[in-house]
Parts: structure tokens; C-alpha cells; sequence
């Protein structure tokens, strides 16, 4: 609510006369506290539109600390909010530095080496490439005193959008971040440390960067908004957590920080107890700021992880999260379930940016559980997501399923957990003979060799007779072949690879992957096949039977047999990526991974049971008499 004007002397008639036989004392007491009440209230009423921020030209406007030896710093975290709203001018950091860089936060750029005119940190945007940047020259005492170590981080900047920027510099390593995500990074040294030069005279201000005499070259242009120096190099998860809201009262390590909301005058007052007072230059404008919204969302669940184990490892792969806002992943190991995720992640401070982690130093025979975690720009943390693996030493020697071409597989049944919309097909397998095809459908494959399959060629009504899926080989050409029916009207989408597989005993690893509207076909790890469908379904309801070796009809009736070994196969209810794929491809496949439906290793010594230890307990039954053999031996090529 505004307030009405207060009117001198508008008060003081009533005030006479209550306080009148009153001792002047008293009375000089009343007015001071009711002026200081007014004060009060007219200070509030001058930032009511507050939180405020300020915007700069581009060309001419800044705020300056003068040379600021409280800013000095030979470790240190620089963070600011800013909206970029034009090009702005570059200036140089130096030599072998950043060539054109639109200043932030800064203390010094170019003037002269090896003396305390050299820089001491600046936090900037490249003018060229519109990524951010990050300087500082080497203090007295070190190997080159002088010398610039510039980084870049990775991302492009865009315009009208508030963005939050840090640079940490711990000794070693700089680290870039752009909205709480690790952009860039650069080892200086190692493991040397090599300090800043932080007892620089240079001016320290922001918007501009400035020399020993203050003089300015370089101007952003844009808002700036919660500028903060630290005087430590802050964690990534300590930067996330702390920049969508602010810092008004001191704060270990923080030596200066300008939350920009006096909403007038030409004063930017530091909150970090340091008493460095800012100066606007040229009458940049005050203007609102950032809201600080509060991002409480947690990303998704991690899918599709598996843990594949080799000799004292394990190997770690998952489906990388979609949220723009990602920022990484942390992975936990325990000995024991659920694993706690409250101490320091196997990835360290810094979050995993790729969707894998090779985990190594292990005990054989040991069962380890590890947990993943998707982190967002705000630390929010997912909620875990488990997976266990037992590494184990040498070559591991497992068994296979051989079958005759002409009568023998192993069958599921109806199996209704093994349908799926979207699915990942996968088995190991040694082709020794022709084989028989069989018919997918009509517009579907003609003559195809089944290896995993849910369905073939029945009716196309009722819908639950289509089939779900088929993975198999073409019967004259000899490539990878896959298909299914869909749920509008039971239209075959099929797909062909591109390589002969010849019959001469030589393992393969095939792989079929279906999103909702590509088929992707991968032979030994390569995508051999590509094909964009469009926004079909399977007909995951289908009640034909699942199958290794042939394809069935919804009473069992096999058609279409594989003459070879199998080995290894695997139903998923997700499209699994070519790099999940291949990651796992080499290893025995150990746990139950999110989305593994179904996991036949086919290790049986005997009998005539195909079991499935995916927990599912989709298990099978070899019919015709399948020879258990030697199975493929899983190397390791590093």
C-alpha cells in the first residue's frame, strides 16, 4: 500500500498539546522516535518495487569498487544473475588471455606483467562465441608470474533470459557453471598449486573491468542482479543450492556481496560485512530483478540402469534423464540395500555428465548395490534407483542353447509381462545353418529366421492375435530383420539391417530397439539399420507366444526355426540407447536393471528350462531337446 505524504509540521499541533506540562526532554524524545518512524516508512515505500536489479548500456555504465584489497582473493567462487539484453563491448584479459571478453565480475584486465597490476580474477562472456569465460594472471612467487589461464565453458548464452554464472578457482582447477550445470573446466595445475595474483590494485567492478587507475574498457550489457565473490572455491552442489535465493547477512567465505536493491541512488551496498560499497558509474538503471523462484521439482527416476561386472569392476549404464534443467548424476555404492546416498558420491564433488561410470578396485565375488541419482540446476535430487553386481576374476566361461533349425526353441507361453509399446530385443548368437523362415504378416517379412520374437503372421483381428514383436534374420539376404503390428489396425512395420550375417559358427550380438516411432537395429554394437515409422504402438495386449528360436501363434504353434546357439537374451520395455547397448554387450548381464523385463542367460547345464533372472520369473521351456553347450565367453576388449 502506498503511503500518504507525510506534511511537515502536520503532527506537531497534537503533539503540543498532549506533551505540554511535559519536560522539554520528553518531548525532544517523542519527535525523534515519530521522525524516525517516518523514515522508516518512506525507506520501505522507496523499494516497495523491489527486488531490484540493474541495467547497464553496454557501452558506458558500471559499478566500481576502487581498488578493493577485501576482493582479493588466490582461491575464490565469482557468481552473478544477469540477462543479457545486447552485444556489449569486449575487452582483452591479457596476453595468451581472453581476446574480446563482456566483463561481470572482475578484478582487472590487461595492463602490465609481473607486478600488482596484474589481474586478479575475471568472470565474463566471450564477445565472440556468447559462451562464458574466465581469466586470472599468476600472483608473485609463482612459476610465471603474470601469466593468464583462461577457460571457456561450452554453452551459448542466449539473450532475454536471466541466466546465473560462477566461476570457482580452487589452486588447481578452474570450473565454469551456468545455471548450477559444470560447463567448462580447465586443470592449472597439478599438483602444484599456482595462485591468482590477489593483492592486484586493480579496480574490482562489475558490468565493466577496469586497470589500476580505474579505468574502464569493456561494458555488459544487460541486467545484473545478487553479485557474490567468495574468498573459497565453492562445490557445484553448494553454488546449486544457494543461488536461487538470497544472501543478506554475512556468510563464511563471502567476502562481497551486492544484492542491488536499493532501487535508487548511486550507491551498490556490499550485505557480505566487508563494508565494500560499490559506486554507480554514468547512471546505470535501477530496474526489478530476479524473483528467486524456488524450484522444489525433483527430475525423473533414472532408467535403464544395469551394472555389468568384469574383474575387480563393475560398469555402470542408464538412460539419460530429459529434463532441460539436468544437471547431472551422482552414483552411490554400498554393501548392503537400500544404499544410502547422504554422504559423498563415487563421482566426487562433481556431477556426472554422461550416463555411465566405470566403478573399479573392487573385491571378486564381493555382491556390491549401487544407487544413481539425477541432480536438476536447482539440487533437486531424483529419487535413487538400485542396481547390484558381483565382479568376479579371469574369463568368464558360460553356457549356450544350441538348436537343430528345424524343430527345437524355447517357448513362454502368452506371456502378457513380456508385452511391451516400446521394447529393446537383444541376444548373443553363432549362426551354423540355413535355418527355416516364416511369414511376420502381410506388408511385413516375407521369410525371416526368428531369434526373439512375441508373435508372427495369424490374424488381424481380434487385435490381441497381432504380433508384438520379432527379432530375426532374413532368410535369402542374410541381414538383421525386425517387425511388428500395431494397434490401429494391425499394419506390419517392418525394418532390414544392412550387413550379411554369414552361417560360419562366428558370434554375433544382435540388438532391436522400438521408441514409440523409430526402429533401430544394432549388429555387434553398430546401428546397422535406421527406420522412422511414425507414432505407431505395438500390440503389447498380443497373446501369441514368446519365443527363442522360432515365433509362435497365440496357441503355441511354432513356425520359422534358427539353426545356431543362443545365448544371453533379453526383453526390455524401453528403447535403450546405441551406448547403453554397447556398454553392456560384453558382460553377463546381472541384476534387475530398470526396464529389463525378462533375462534368459541360457547357462543351464541340463533339463529343459530356459530360466529368466530378471525377477520377473518369465521362465521358459526348450522344446525338441536344445543342446546345452559352451556359451559365448564375453571378452573384454579395452
Amino acid at each position: 500500500m502506498r503511503q500518504a505524504p507525510f506534511v511537515p509540521g502536520s503532527l506537531r499541533g497534537p503533539i503540543e498539546t498532549t506533551w505540554r506540562s511535559a519536560r522539554p526532554g520528553l518531548l525532544a524524545l517523542a519527535c525523534a522516535a515519530i521522525a524516525m518512524l517516518l523514515a522508516v516508512g518512506a525507506r520501505g515505500a522507496a523499494t516497495a518495487t523491489c527486488p531490484c536489479a540493474l541495467q547497464f548500456n553496454g557501452s558506458s555504465q558500471y559499478v566500481t569498487f576502487g581498488p578493493a584489497p577485501a576482493l582479493g582473493a588466490a582461491q575464490f567462487t565469482l557468481e552473478t544473475w544477469f540477462n543479457r539484453s545486447g552485444p556489449g563491448v569486449g575487452t582483452s584479459t591479457g596476453n595468451l588471455g581472453i581476446a574480446s571478453a563482456i566483463p561481470l565480475v572482475t578484478k582487472g584486465r590487461a595492463e602490465a606483467e609481473a607486478s600488482n597490476v596484474d589481474m586478479n580474477y575475471f568472470l565474463g562472456i566471450d564477445a565472440s562465441s556468447g559462451k562464458l569465460v574466465a581469466d586470472f594472471e599468476e600472483g608473485a612467487g609463482q612459476p610465471t608470474p603474470g601469466l593468464n589461464h583462461p577457460v571457456s565453458g561450452n554453452t551459448v548464452i542466449t539473450s532475454g533470459a536471466w541466466h546465473h554464472a560462477a566461476a570457482t578457482y580452487d589452486g588447481h582447477t578452474w570450473k565454469l557453471y551456468l545455471d548450477g550445470k559444470l560447463d567448462g573446466s580447465l586443470t592449472v595445475s597439478s599438483p602444484a598449486t599456482i595462485s591468482p595474483r590477489s593483492d592486484s590494485i586493480q579496480h574490482a567492478g562489475l558490468g565493466t573491468a577496469m586497470t589500476s587507475t580505474g579505468a574502464a574498457a569493456g561494458f555488459f550489457q544487460g541486467t545484473m542482479d545478487e553479485a557474490r565473490i567468495w574468498n573459497v572455491a565453492r562445490t557445484g552442489a553448494q553454488i546449486r543450492a544457494s543461488k536461487d535465493a538470497e544472501i543478506a547477512s554475512p556468510t563464511t567465505g563471502l567476502i562481497g556481496r551486492w544484492g542491488l536493491e536499493q532501487g535508487s541512488g548511486t550507491t551498490a551496498t556490499d550485505s557480505s560485512g566487508n563494508n565494500v560499497t560499490g559506486t554507480l558509474v554514468n547512471a546505470p538503471t535501477w530496474t526489478s530483478g530476479y524473483t528467486f523462484p524456488q524450484d522444489s521439482t525433483a527430475p525423473a527416476t533414472v532408467q535403464g540402469l544395469t551394472a555389468a561386472p568384469g574383474d575387480q569392476s563393475v560398469a555402470l549404464t542408464w538412460t539419460a534423464n530429459s529434463e532441460s534443467d539436468l544437471a547431472g548424476y551422482n552414483v552411490y555404492r554400498s554393501l548392503s540395500t537400500p544404499v544410502s546416498t547422504a554422504g559423498t558420491p563415487l563421482n566426487g564433488a562433481d556431477l556426472l555428465r554422461t550416463t555411465s561410470y566405470a566403478d573399479s578396485g573392487l573385491v571378486n565375488g564381493q555382491l556390491y548395490h549401487y544407487a544413481v541419482v539425477a541432480v536438476d540446476g536447482s539440487n533437486n535430487s531424483s529419487t535413487p534407483v538400485e542396481v547390484a553386481a558381483t565382479p568376479s576374476s579371469g574369463v568368464v566361461t558360460q553356457n549356450a542353447l544350441q538348436l537343430d533349425g528345424s524343430s527345437q526353441y524355447v517357448t513362454f507361453g502368452q506371456a502378457s509381462a513380456l508385452g511391451v509399446t516400446q521394447f529393446t530385443l537383444e541376444t548373443w548368437f553363432r549362426r551354423s545353418g540355413a535355418g527355416v523362415g516364416t511369414s511376420t504378416g502381410t506388408l511385413g517379412l516375407a521369410n525371416a529366421i526368428p531369434l526373439v520374437a512375441k508373435g508372427r503372421a495369424e490374424a488381424e483381428t481380434p487385435a490381441n492375435l497381432n504380433m508384438n514383436y520379432f527379432l530375426g534374420i532374413d532368410a535369402t539376404s542374410g541381414v538383421l530383420v525386425g517387425d511388428f503390428e500395431d494397434t490401429v489396425n494391425g499394419t506390419n512395420h517392418p525394418v532390414s539391417g544392412a550387413t550379411s550375417i554369414a552361417a560360419d559358427n562366428v558370434w554375433h550380438h544382435a540388438a532391436a530397439t522400438y521408441d514409440g516411432t523409430t526402429w533401430r537395429l544394432y549388429l555387434d554394437g553398430k546401428l546397422d539399420a535406421k527406420s522412422v515409422v511414425g507414432a505407431f504402438t505395438p500390440e503389447s495386449t498380443s497373446i501369441q507366444h514368446a519365443s527363442l528360436g522360432s515365433a509362435l501363434n497365440s496357441t503355441g504353434v511354432a513356425a520359422g526355426f534358427f539353426q545356431g546357439t543362443l545365448d544371453d537374451a533379453q526383453v526390455w520395455g524401453v528403447a535403450r540407447t546405441g551406448d547403453a547397448i554397447r556398454s553392456t554387450k560384453n558382460s553377463p548381464l546381472s541384476g534387475s536393471p530398470s526396464g529389463l523385463k525378462a533375462h534368459w542367460a541360457l547357462d543351464e547345464t541340463s533339463g529343459t528350462t530356459a530360466s529368466d533372472s530378471s525377477g520377473n520369473n518369465v521362465n521358459g521351456t526348450i522344446v525338441g531337446g536344445g543342446t546345452h553347450v559352451p556359451g559365448y565367453t564375453f571378452p573384454q576388449d579395452s
